[in-house]
């Protein structure tokens, strides 16, 4: 049975720049990630041959794009992957029509085979690795690293972009989610009907100050008379990774606690 996977969305998702090439090397697919490296859009690019759609700076060296295209015959020739660890290929300035971006990749070429063996299409994964190139450590490459170290250098700087966007949006996914759960307590603790209850509660309680949500649970302290206090704390984040509900749903609360305080230092826990 066929696996059940839309693969264009599969490729879509993730952060590399993907394009696919069929035999005459005219790109036939492009995904989200290259469309945003390059700057073109999506219907400038398909079915347009690479070197037409890509053109080669004409003031670059001559093998930038020799090299390529080598690279793609080697693969159409042998069936088998193929490698440029790093490459100058630079790409037309959107904003300067004639001008050129020096742009610098780390480019992997996969065939994809029919059932008769024959390669049917390339799969071109291209790491734009221009800020490693510009860095101090990229002036060193060319006499001190092997050709294995530039591809994990490559490599890595590579990674190292990937795991950055990924940590941003971690981040605002964290804020979001914090957000929700202080929203949730805050609407929680003072409901805007409690009003039409007087006759049965004995206590109203307020929302803590942001001053005492720690990590989004709230801490806050009452007076009991005569002469007791008490403390309150609700732990809503952290124990689900995908939460239940958010403001107006109550599920995402899962543990309340407090507990009395007597003249002395004596304290009465009190789970609720």
């Amino acid at each position: 049975m066929a696996a059940d996977i839309d693969f264009t969305a599969f490729f879509d998702a993730t952060p590399s720049p993907y394009l696919v090439l069929d035999t005459d090397l005219v790109i036939r697919y492009v995904n989200r990630a290259s469309l945003q490296t390059t700057g073109r859009a999506r219907d400038e690019l398909i079915g347009s041959h690479f070197f037409d759609a890509l053109p080669e700076n004409p003031h670059a060296p001559d093998d930038t794009q020799h090299n390529l295209n080598r690279s793609l015959r080697r693969v159409l020739e042998t069936g088998r992957p193929d490698t440029l660890v790093l490459q100058r290929y630079d790409i037309p300035a959107l904003q300067h029509p004639g001008e050129f971006e020096e742009r610098w990749w780390s480019v992997v070429h996969t065939p994809i085979h029919r059932p008769d063996g024959k390669v049917k299409r390339i799969v071109q994964r291209a790491e734009d690795v221009t800020g490693f190139i510009h860095s101090h450590w990229a002036g060193r490459l060319t006499e001190e690293f092997t050709e294995r170290e530039k591809g994990l250098a490559a490599e890595l700087y590579a990674r190292a972009r990937e795991l950055h966007v990924l940590n941003d949006e971690l981040r605002r996914a964290h804020a979001r989610e914090r957000q929700g759960a202080v929203t949730l307590q805050e609407a929680m603790l003072s409901a805007p009907d409690l009003d039409r209850h007087t006759d049965s509660i004995a206590v109203r309680y307020q929302p803590a100050t942001t001053s005492l949500n720690v990590c989004g649970d709230w801490y806050d302290v009452a007076d009991l008379p005569p002469d007791r206090h008490a403390t309150a704390a609700g732990d809503v984040v952290g124990h689900e990774v995908q939460p239940r509900g958010y403001p107006g749903q109550p599920g995402m609360t899962l543990q309340t606690g407090s507990g009395e305080s007597r003249p002395g230092g004596g304290r009465v826990p009190r789970p609720a």
